[in-house]
């Protein structure tokens, strides 16, 4: 076959790819190996319902069909690492450290969307500042507990609850803006990256200034191999990373990916990322992390970060803070509930205790290009700039890092499957002497996702 021929079989194959229903675009991409580059079209409606009817099921029978407790709030959540319900004092651990992190905020009017049973609205709805509550969530069921609770806030709250899908626009608040909007424990549901995008547009539209968006207890792309090892350990003589991965069809971002949404948006001016809070050791707190987009705050400027630590890193910035002096950072530490056998590993939850010692703020974070396996610290004395952010400091996304599918796992696979079969259709005769098809890798903004016969 001469470069023509080969060339415009190539460009053949593009235009039949992008001829798919779930394709918004292929281009081909230059190099030694015919590689085409595809950008899934999300089936929203096909996910979302799918959702839905699971929700419905769950919430409507008001009873946990795995048996861990009575309260209908806590109905369906499983430990993903144990499969059994997660114990009710991890569960209030979860509310508990949830609620604190967004109380941080000071929130007055609270946009929640995905509200499910109210664990977190019934909490913040006692707080004594709150002036506006509206809650969303897709599920009947979940409405009716919704409702049932609304009547918790104080005599200055206003609590609306509005039954819809998190795709669409939200109901608008009714002093001027949300300085608070809430997606905890939802993204994982969505469709695709693009679907996330779409509502967190839709909510910045509807904040004030110097507004926060909380997302919270998010499934941490960068550790989905270390989840998969860990939850199939015991189990599987060999282990089999695909395997895992088209069983999964949960969508899962990572911390660098989170903090890049700074440049999707204009009016995010800083972003935090900072892993999970709480003292069990769980699928929550070990492989997910929460983040701030914060919409106007500008990030501080540091100093330069710490040298090497004299001992364990925890009693190393105790000492720094004891001595007093300028703030200071401490980066690329290794998160112990990943790893414990490292010199400088060290659990979050040690390095939170030193929050408030000597008057110092502690902050808590991802380490760019490592996601929640690596920590990064930053402490300041009282009065210290960095002062208004409560996770961790905020900073870019290290731009090597930046390797986030846009679909949950099973479906990049089986999208990864339909292309295949949609491609060799048509093939015959133009199919290349050695059988096999050209590399198709989802794009454009996410790489390093391929899939080849």
């Amino acid at each position: 076959m001469t470069a023509a021929e080969s060339r415009a079989q190539l460009d053949s194959w593009v235009r039949r790819l992008a001829s798919h229903p779930q394709v918004a675009a292929a281009r081909l991409v230059p190099g030694a190996q015919p590689r085409i580059e595809v950008t899934p079209k999300a089936s929203v409606t096909e996910t979302v319902d799918g959702w839905l009817y699971l929700f419905e099921d769950l919430y409507d029978s008001g009873v946990d069909h795995a048996g861990s407790c009575d309260d209908p709030q806590l109905v369906g959540w499983i430990d993903g690492l144990t499969q059994k319900p997660v114990p009710v004092a991890q569960m209030r651990e979860w509310v508990d450290t949830t609620v604190d992190r967004i109380k941080s905020l000071r929130p007055r009017s609270v946009l929640e969307i995905g509200a499910g049973t109210g664990l977190i609205m019934g909490e913040l709805l006692t707080s004594a500042t709150l002036e506006e509550y509206v809650a969303t969530d897709l599920a009947s069921a979940s409405i009716e507990v919704l409702r049932s609770i609304s009547g918790r806030g104080g005599p200055h709250s206003r609590v609306r609850v509005h039954q819809g899908p998190a795709h669409e626009d939200p109901p608008a608040s009714e002093g001027g803006g949300y300085d608070t909007v809430i997606l905890n424990s939802v993204a994982q549901y969505f469709p695709s990256v693009e679907y996330l995008e779409d509502v967190i547009a839709r909510a910045i539209e509807c904040m004030a200034p110097q507004g926060h968006l909380f997302l919270g207890d998010l499934r941490d792309a960068t550790l989905l191999t270390s989840y998969y090892q860990r939850r199939s350990a015991g189990t599987e003589a060999d282990f089999d990373l695909e395997r895992h991965q088209r069983r999964d069809l949960e969508l899962s971002l990572s911390p660098d990916y989170v903090k890049s949404l700074e440049h999707v948006f204009g009016a995010v001016t800083a972003v935090e990322t900072a892993p999970r809070r709480g003292r069990h050791l769980n699928e929550m707190t070990v492989f997910r992390f929460d983040a701030v987009l914060h919409l106007g705050c500008r990030p501080l400027v540091t100093s330069p970060p710490e040298p090497g630590f004299a001992g364990a890193p925890a009693k190393a910035i105790a000492r720094h803070i004891e001595a007093g002096g300028h703030p200071a950072v401490w980066r690329g530490l290794t998160n112990a509930r990943l790893d414990g056998t490292s010199a400088d590993s060290v659990d979050p939850e040690s390095l939170w205790a030193l929050d408030g010692l000597g008057g110092w703020k502690v902050r808590v974070g991802c380490e760019p290009g490592l996601g929640s396996g690596a920590l990064q610290v930053w402490a300041g004395p009282p009065g210290a700039a960095g002062d208004h952010f409560g996770l961790s400091l905020p900073g870019g996304a290290d731009p090597k890092a930046l390797d986030q599918l846009p679909l949950p796992p099973g479906r990049m696979w089986s999208l990864l499957d339909t292309l295949k079969t949609h491609l060799s259709a048509e093939l015959g005769e133009a199919e290349p002497a050695d059988g096999k098809m050209p590399t198709i890798q989802l794009g454009p903004r996410f790489p390093g996702v391929t899939g080849q016969e």
